[in-house]
């Protein structure tokens, strides 16, 4: 993939982050409005070299050579990352969503869900009805 023209990190309001935490965009990183980051976050759109499809690098060839491929990463509003928390590129997590202390979110989490692991998988999503989180079914809804 090519580089875009100009990478943007854009960031919401009331954006609140603790100690070192990494963002880098060679493409565009959107973090929405009331979100909160925890220690020692990495989010980055970008891998040295492609690890999927046809046109993957070899591992023959030394990682600073490997072309930087990038894909956007979007972070819904209202979204708490915990500790320690990875998000590569092409990551999405929906609004209102919270993501477990040491995970790496490298797909899609849909709104109002906690992810945890490695990678981040669901495990509870938030029943409006109800008024409280109950445990996440494969097929994407609330048991």
């Amino acid at each position: 993939m090519a580089r875009p023209a100009s990478p943007k990190i854009i960031i919401g309001a009331n954006f609140s982050v603790a100690f070192w935490c990494h963002i880098a965009a060679l493409n565009r990183i959107v973090i929405g409005s009331d979100v909160m980051v925890g220690s020692k976050v990495t989010i980055i759109d970008h891998n040295h070299g492609s690890y999927r499809g046809e046109v993957a690098s070899a591992p023959t060839d030394p990682p600073h050579l490997r072309p930087l491929v990038s894909r956007p990463i979007l972070i819904g509003s209202k979204v708490w990352i915990g500790d320690g928390v990875v998000v590569t590129a092409g990551a999405e997590i929906g609004e209102g969503s919270v993501i477990g202390a040491n995970s790496v979110v490298t797909g899609r989490v849909p709104p109002f869900t906690i992810a945890v692991g490695v990678p981040a998988r669901p495990i509870k999503t938030f029943c409006f009805e109800r008024q409280l989180w109950v445990p996440f079914s494969e097929e994407g809804t609330s048991q």
